[in-house]
Order: C-alpha cells, then sequence, then structure tokens
C-alpha cells in the first residue's frame, strides 16, 4: 500500500475507534430523525427492460433464488442466515465479526446476498407493474425489518462498505417505486439509508481497493443525495459522490472501454454503479459531461462486441452475479443493463464482422460468421492487489454460435473454500501455456497478488514474462473459421493447455483432436507438441456451482509449437 492509503486506513481505524461519528450510534428511527426535514423519495421514473416478475412472485411465497439455488425464506428472513448451509452469523457488533472466516456460516458472500436489497427491486417493479398491493407490502415490511434488526455497525451486513452502498441503491430505487408508502415504516429505511450513505463516504475504499467497491460508495451519495430531498446532508453526499463518479468512470472504464479489472462478468455490475447515479443526478438537474457519456458509449460497445447470440458473454476474471436492479429478471444481464445504458448515452450501431483490438484492456476480439474468438494479452488486474484478476495471461476462448469450443474456466468460489478460489484463477485452469503447473503471478491472498507476470507486444505476438523469469510467446489469428496459435517458450517443462466445456466430447487420434459440443466440431492438430492427452478439470457456469470438465493438455517437445483449430459444423 502507498503511504496515502495506509494514513486513510488509520485514520479511519482511529476515528471510528475512539470517536465515532455520531450518526453511527444512533438508531435507524434516531437517525431519521435528527438527519431529514421529510420522508419525500423521487422516482426514477426510466421504464425498466424487463417485465418479467417471477422472483417477486415466488418471493410473496418465500421462494429465493441464491445464486441459482433455489432456497426458502423465513417471513421476514432471519438476516443473519446463510440460505444456502443453514447456518447463522452471530448477531453481535460488525467490528466483532471478521467476514473472511468460512467456518462460522460459510462464505459470507451467501449472506450477504440477502442484505443488499435486491430483491426489494424485484418486489417494487412488481408493483409498478401490477399495481398490487402484496408486492408492495412485502417489500416495505421486509426492508423495515431489516433496518430495526441490523442497525449500524451491528451484524455481518455491516462489515464491508460495499454492502451498505449497494443496500442504499436498491433501497432508494424501491422506496421511489412504492408510492404513498407507509411513513411509520418508511422512516427506519430512510434513517438506515442515510447512514450507511454517510458511512460511504467517511470510509471510502481508496487506494489498492478503490476498484468497483469505490464505485459503489460513490454511487450510495450521489442517489441519496438526488433522491431524498428531506435529507439535511444531501447535497454534501450528492456533491461529492457525484465528483467521484465522473473522476473514477474515467479511471474505471479504459478509453478503449474496457473494464480495469479485467473481468468481463462484472462489466453489467459497473455500468449499473455508474449509470444508475447519473440518471438520477440528471433528474435532479446535473447533466453528464459529454468526456464521461463518451467513456461509457465505448464500454458499451465493447460489451457489444463480446455479446454472444444469447446475449451472455464469455468468461474472464471473477464474476459473482454482482447487481442492483431485478436480479431475477430472466433477460441476460448483458443486455438487460446494457438496454439502460444505451438509453442513457444514446442508440449505439450494430457490430459487423471483424478483427477488433483494446489496445488499454489488452484484448483481441474477432467475430466471424458466428465465430467469437477472445485472446487475453492484459495486465493481471487494476492496482496493487489486482483483486479480481486471474492469472490467464495469452489465454484464449472459441465459441460457435454460442457453443463454447475452447472456454474460461469461470470463478467458483470467493472467502468459501480458498482453495478453490486459487485453483480456478490459476495459470493451468486457463487455455494458455504453463511451466510445470505452476502461476505466471504470484498469489498473495483470495484477493491479493504479489509479483506479477508482465505483457509486452513482441513482433505479430505477445510475450509473458513470468514472475519467476519464464517466457512465453503467442500469437493468434482467425481467418475462414479456423484458428492459428503459434507459441514459443523459455522455461522448464512447458505445457499447452486448452479448456474444454464440461458439454465437449473428445475424440484422440494421435497428435488430432476432435472437440464436438452440440452440432459443432473443432479439429485440433498441433506441431511441436506430443500428444494430445485428456486431464480432469472444473467449471463454474455461475457463482458458487461448478462441474467437472476437461482439459486438453500436451508437453512441448522442443522450444516452439503451432495449433491449428478448423471449426466446422457436424450436420
Amino acid at each position: 500500500m502507498e503511504p496515502r492509503e495506509l494514513f486513510h486506513r488509520a485514520k479511519c481505524s482511529f476515528r471510528n475507534r475512539f470517536f465515532p461519528p455520531k450518526y453511527e450510534r444512533w438508531s435507524p428511527e434516531e437517525a431519521y430523525e435528527h438527519l431529514f426535514i421529510g420522508s419525500q423519495v423521487r422516482r426514477l421514473t426510466s421504464p425498466l427492460p424487463c417485465k418479467d416478475i417471477t422472483e417477486a412472485i415466488g418471493l410473496l411465497n418465500g421462494d429465493w433464488s441464491l445464486f441459482g439455488s433455489s432456497v426458502r425464506l423465513d417471513d421476514p428472513p432471519n438476516w443473519h442466515k446463510n440460505y444456502k448451509t443453514g447456518q447463522e452469523w452471530p448477531d453481535i457488533s460488525s467490528t466483532s465479526l471478521d467476514y473472511r472466516r468460512n467456518d462460522i456460516a460459510g462464505g459470507v458472500k451467501f449472506t450477504w446476498e440477502l442484505g443488499r436489497w435486491t430483491w426489494a427491486t424485484s418486489l417494487a417493479h412488481a408493483f409498478q407493474l401490477t399495481r398490487e398491493s402484496p408486492y408492495r407490502e412485502k417489500c416495505l415490511h421486509w426492508m423495515h425489518d431489516f433496518a430495526v434488526k441490523n442497525p449500524m455497525k451491528h451484524g455481518i451486513h455491516h462489515t464491508s462498505g460495499i454492502e451498505d452502498a449497494v443496500r442504499v441503491l436498491a433501497g432508494v430505487w424501491s422506496l421511489g417505486q412504492l408510492e404513498n408508502s407507509e411513513v411509520a415504516l418508511t422512516k427506519p429505511i430512510l434513517g438506515l439509508i442515510a447512514q450507511q450513505a454517510l458511512h460511504c463516504m467517511d470510509n471510502l475504499s481508496i487506494g489498492s481497493s478503490g476498484n468497483n467497491h469505490l464505485l459503489a460508495e460513490y454511487a450510495a451519495m450521489t442517489v441519496s443525495g438526488a433522491a431524498l430531498p428531506g435529507l439535511k446532508v444531501g447535497s454534501l453526499l450528492f456533491e461529492t459522490g457525484l465528483q467521484g463518479i465522473y473522476q473514477e468512470t474515467l479511471r474505471q472504464v479504459n478509453p478503449d472501454g474496457t473494464s480495469v479489472e479485467q473481468s468481463f462478468g462484472y462489466l453489467p455490475f459497473i455500468w449499473e454503479l455508474i449509470v444508475l447515479p447519473l440518471m438520477y443526478a440528471e433528474m435532479a438537474g446535473t447533466p453528464t459531461p459529454q468526456e464521461v457519456k463518451n467513456r461509457i458509449s465505448a464500454s458499451l460497445r465493447f460489451g457489444q462486441i463480446i455479446r454472444m447470440p444469447d446475449g451472455t458473454m464469455p468468461k474472464v476474471g471473477d464474476e459473482d452475479d454482482g447487481c442492483v436492479l431485478l436480479p431475477g429478471c430472466t433477460r441476460s444481464r448483458l443486455d438487460f443493463v446494457g438496454s439502460l445504458v444505451d438509453d442513457f448515452v444514446g442508440g449505439m450501431p450494430d457490430v459487423e464482422d471483424g478483427k477488433y483490438e483494446f489496445p488499454e484492456g489488452g484484448y483481441t476480439i474477432w467475430r466471424h460468421e458466428g465465430m467469437l474468438v477472445t485472446f487475453d494479452h492484459g495486465p493481471l488486474g487494476y492496482k496493487s492487489i489486482a483483486a479480481h484478476g486471474h492469472a490467464d495471461a495469452l489465454s484464449f476462448t472459441i465459441f460457435a454460435r454460442g457453443n463454447p469450443m475452447i472456454v474460461d474456466p469461470g470463478i467458483y468460489a470467493y472467502q468459501d473454500d480458498y482453495v478453490a478460489r486459487d485453483r480456478f484463477r490459476s495459470t493451468p485452469y486457463h487455455s494458455t501455456v504453463n511451466f510445470g503447473g505452476r502461476n505466471q503471478s504470484e498469489i498473495l491472498g483470495p484477493f491479493m497478488w504479489g509479483a506479477r507476470a508482465e505483457v509486452i507486444r513482441q513482433d505479430d505476438g505477445w510475450e509473458c514474462t513470468w514472475h519467476t523469469g519464464e517466457k512465453h510467446w503467442r500469437s493468434v489469428s482467425l481467418s475462414n473459421a479456423v484458428v492459428m496459435v503459434r507459441d514459443k517458450v523459455a522455461g522448464a517443462h512447458p505445457e499447452s493447455v486448452l479448456v474444454l466445456h464440461p458439454t465437449a466430447q473428445v475424440d484422440l487420434q494421435g497428435a488430432v483432436a476432435w472437440v464436438t459440443v452440440g452440432d459443432w466440431q473443432a479439429r485440433i492438430e498441433s506441431t511441436g507438441l506430443e500428444h494430445w492427452r485428456v486431464e480432469s478439470g472444473e467449471y463454474s457456469p455461475r457463482f458458487g456451482h461448478k462441474v467437472n470438465s476437461t482439459r486438453l493438455c500436451a508437453d512441448f517437445d522442443g522450444t516452439s509449437s503451432t495449433i491449428e483449430i478448423a471449426i466446422q459444423k457436424t450436420t
């Protein structure tokens, strides 16, 4: 960490321990009385591009999807419970809880997800669409119950700033949709929202952790200031938060539209964290600077380029279903949030076939008659800890009309399984070259990297120098449905790996491997490698889920190799 960050953390820790702000000592009801002169919540009237209320219908009956697993909620929910494991976090001071531990109630993210209030957006949206009061009543009563039972600085839900921030965003948006809400129920909700927004301002995630967490904190400040006219400190929150959104948009979205976090799956979430506060700001009369809109437009274009026919995108880096609005919407997050972004920045032209270079992000993307090929030659991740990056330099993926041929393994776990987290972001688990089964960059912790590999442009390809000194040079090209991969290596025990989707069928014939997925087939022939062999692997279709898969592996018999991958339809 840099001295500025160390000083900021030390100052916050000292203040919070010995001189905590008054607002953190108030109950939510007291916070409302001290911080508000009225309970009005401005409604964001932009229509959401989704009419699906399936999640809201389920919530009325206590049925909910927790990262794709069906769970049964209590009414009101037990806010300290991990509904996947059935275990509970202690109902004690937040400062006494270490959310990194997984031996208390399993991974904390499964409990945090319930506390983010994203379910409230589904209920509020259903109320707007149907005008049926049960959706409104359930939404209000559950938010009220949470606020009363989880006062500021108490319980697992106040152990991370981004949790407070997302709760503010979801809560403010939902209250705006619930017209003529009962003041008695609303006051504690608004009190907690204001406390959390102030906490975000006073404890910003600057420095090495200033990634999407910092965006979320600025977004919470902006939205609460713009949408709550009765909030006495609203102007301060709004002005500080909005300037932070402008600043971080230009920092965290590269000029070529890629995200600095090296994570495709986080893209729709980052869009929400940027565009939602800007929409509220414009509703409050503050237009968005054109420079910021241009950067968002570039990001939307990148999203369109990596989009597959079903609306999904290839996996690169971490992705954990992070969202603010309508988590149960059946549209892909890329399409759902992308539609909001498109409306905000203006219409974008359709993407044509071709080769697309993203120099700042470090990606080359090919689109050709339904084929999508990605080549990752970018940095490990953002800032000194590269929290969401993977050791996947010079890896590639191939999709044929959405059929996954060569894939990224995804990300299975965070705090709930540290061993699996390291495995899924390791070099041997990606479609690149490894030396002796080791990693390009040094893993220091579940969200921290040490010594890093470096990637530079070299001739007509890219060269990755490992933190331990080995070198791997690779070029990738696509022509007429044939992907050519050329490699050169300098180091002991080099191995080439191709990660296959779990549905892939493999037929090995000497130096040729036939891989079939659906009605598409890849003929993979290599020179400079020993014969392909099939080894076990894992694949994560979404956060918290994993299935067995296979990897094609081959050792080098020299210092260079060529892999030709010809894609064709089987019928």
